[in-house]
């Protein structure tokens, strides 16, 4: 119930409200003895009620107000009034960035972009140098203050919810979820321990909105955005604001990347990087219809793209299926399971001249990938409708080189240049949950993601097969009892339901994926840089060729063989 202006709240006298959200609602609220003016933000009945929730509100609010810096919103004092925990802070006569950005919904200057990524970024180190992590940066928390004037101040609002790097566990036991999803990194998603990087990730996801009014996963309900998070790569930037150099896509795929080890060191750090890249020139455009190329880059002219039939009674795909491709260009000659020179995550070309990162270290295959046999492995798939139970199969048998399992039949792969880079991928902004056997039909692709907070819990997702990430086919929708047409595809059974779904990895050639090993879930299929260390529970894998069901392999490799939606073979090489 919010407070009347005259009302007297813990000394304060409440002058106006002036925002409300899930974690309470901030008055402007006269200081019971000094002659100032405080932000007073009072935090609802039920938080103020959970036990845990108390005794640790009190320990961060105590450890945010000991962090001083002039980019972060001072807290003052803090505790409880008529049932209600409270906290007072500096009061900022501005405006937040989410409100900024309504009023320019094409982006944001992207010279007040980097006031804000300077500024916040530098509040971010110096909490992270104390042991204490914000959890939930996004545009509603960064606060402007005299735009109009020549140097406008910026800072970093709500460390009121923080939590110290020490405590990994839940902040509340109704295991409220700290941090918006539009802006959480994947780690946070998972329930996993978090660190500072997980404060650059939602920095990143911020100021990537800021700059072209969109943050960079959307999706039609919460579980398609987490989905997102978790497999697709981002959006280039550079294609959704016009006039911003592509060097910032670099940026970008670095700060947002799933893995938490291939982000930036220090948020400065993305932010000198991201700075450089907006105040480069972008080079004339390419004439209307020509295909975007990396500067730099020599890249041949696309093949012709093959054709075969589709698998009798099933949709026809347009001359190859979605996501066929070869050899990204300039990796002729690369030896099978190394990245080729200048790649980064992404797929993008030219990530090695970033300042500050790294090369690449060297991998060694331990073959698990093409010792795997036939591995039955169950989770709980919950959605709004109900519980799905996931079944799923992986298996691989070598194969010598030379050899096919079809000896008359013609091999059809894809040619060595691709028809389109990972890069050049859509990202499907509408997808829908599947909770059913009917919300999708055979021939369309679903996503699978881990249920936040979950270690046995995913979600499953209706997108574009061209989309960004990790996606299945649906192969076949048959009786539950019925075997898939493939040992390797994998099952989606529903409660209530006779008909299950199989499905088909849609693999792109030349890219690199996690795969599930023992104790794993199609939650662990990822696709991922091929300079990525493999996750647990997973191998990494590239896909060296792709084909028909009868493509023949090298030796060493795993060859996976598919005949729904329609013939496809997979070659996979451990890296």
């Amino acid at each position: 119930m919010p407070r009347n202006p005259g009302e007297h709240f813990a000394g304060y006298t409440i002058i106006r409200l002036i925002g409300r959200g899930g974690m309470g609602e901030i008055y402007l609220a006269r200081h019971p003895h000094l002659p100032r003016n405080e932000a007073l933000k009072v935090l609802p009945a039920e938080l103020s009620r959970d036990p845990m929730y108390r005794q640790r509100f009190v320990k961060e609010a105590e450890h945010a107000s000991s962090v001083v810096h002039p980019s972060i919103v001072t807290i003052f004092n803090s505790g409880e009034y008529d049932g209600h925990l409270w906290i007072a802070m500096e009061f900022i006569d501005g405006i937040d960035a989410l409100k900024l950005l309504r009023k320019t919904p094409q982006g944001l200057d992207p010279q007040i972009v980097i006031a804000i990524v300077r500024s916040v970024g530098a509040a971010l180190d110096r909490a992270h140098a104390t042991g204490l992590l914000h959890r939930d940066v996004k545009p509603a928390n960064i606060l402007l203050q005299g735009l109009d004037g020549p140097e406008p101040r910026v800072l970093l609002a709500d460390f009121g919810i923080a939590k110290s790097e020490q405590d990994v566990s839940h902040l509340t036991s109704t295991n409220v979820f700290l941090g918006t999803v539009a802006y959480a990194a994947p780690e946070q998603l998972l329930g996993d321990a978090v660190d500072a990087r997980a404060d650059q990730y939602a920095l990143a996801a911020t100021v990537f909105e800021l700059l072209t009014g969109r943050p960079p996963f959307q999706g039609a309900s919460t579980a398609s955005i987490i989905a997102h998070h978790l497999q697709s790569m981002p959006p280039r930037l550079s294609s959704l604001r016009p006039g911003i150099s592509p060097a910032a896509d670099a940026v970008f795929s670095r700060a947002l990347a799933k893995e938490p080890e291939r982000r930036y060191p220090s948020c400065r750090e993305f932010g000198v990087a991201l700075e450089n890249a907006l105040t480069t020139r972008e080079p004339a455009p390419p004439p209307p219809g020509a295909p975007y190329r990396q500067p730099g880059i020599q890249q041949p002219p696309p093949p012709a793209r093959p054709s075969h039939p589709p698998y009798a009674g099933q949709p026809s795909y347009a001359a190859s299926p979605p996501g066929t491709q070869g050899t990204p260009p300039g990796t002729q000659g690369t030896p099978p399971g190394q990245p080729p020179p200048g790649t980064y995550p992404g797929g993008y070309q030219g990530y090695s001249s970033q300042p500050g990162y790294p090369p690449p270290p060297e991998k060694k295959g331990s073959g698990v990938l093409i010792a795997l046999g036939a591995l039955a492995l169950v989770l709980v798939l919950a959605i709004v409708a109900g519980v799905v139970y996931v079944a799923t199969k992986v298996s691989s048998a070598p194969e010598a080189a030379g050899t096919s399992t079809t000896a008359s039949a013609p091999v059809v792969t894809t040619a060595t240049t691709p028809s389109q880079s990972p890069a050049a991928r859509t990202t499907d902004t509408t997808p829908l949950s599947v909770t059913g056997p009917d919300d999708v039909q055979v021939g369309e692709c679903v996503t699978i993601a881990m249920q936040a907070g979950s270690s046995a819990t995913v979600l499953a997702s209706e997108v574009d097969c061209d989309s960004s990430g990790m996606n299945f086919y649906t192969a076949s929708i048959i009786a539950t009892a019925t075997p898939c047409a493939s040992e390797q595809n994998s099952t989606l059974t529903f409660p209530n339901s006779t008909r299950k779904l199989c499905l088909t990895p849609n693999f792109y050639e030349g890219l690199c994926y996690l795969i599930p090993n023992e104790d794993g879930s199609l939650a662990d299929y990822r696709e991922v840089p091929c300079t990525s260390a493999p996750a647990l529970r997973t191998v990494l894998a590239q896909v060296t060729r792709r084909g028909a069901s009868t493509v023949t392999c090298a030796a060493g490799e795993a060859r996976w063989t598919f005949f729904q939606p329609e013939s496809i073979g997979y070659c996979l090489m451990e890296v």
